[in-house]
């Protein structure tokens, strides 16, 4: 497992986060006018994207070997999302 992870490249964190952040404010510009709603639909929006990798990875490569793929994304999401928390705390 720690060999696929060290393989994922800088380059892939990166895309993980910018996508990761579009979703996520795309939930929240389309939520309605209530500040606790935007948020939870913010997260969920964003949530929906590792969850979406761990399946393509299923699919493609099966159950042992797509196990280290959504571990990246997921970490990726925890952190974007503790941002957009704070952010979002500080906001009101």
């Amino acid at each position: 497992m720690m060999r696929l992870l060290k393989a994922a490249s800088v380059s892939t964190g990166f895309a993980f986060r910018k996508i990761i952040a579009a979703v996520m404010a795309i939930g929240h510009l389309s939520g309605p006018n209530d500040p606790s709603e935007k948020t939870s639909l913010a997260l969920e929006c964003g949530v929906g994207h590792p969850v979406l990798a761990l399946t393509i990875a299923v699919a493609n490569f099966g159950r042992p070997e797509a196990l280290p793929v959504p571990v990246p994304c997921v970490l990726t999401f925890i952190a974007v999302a503790m941002v957009y928390l704070f952010w979002r705390g500080r906001s009101r």
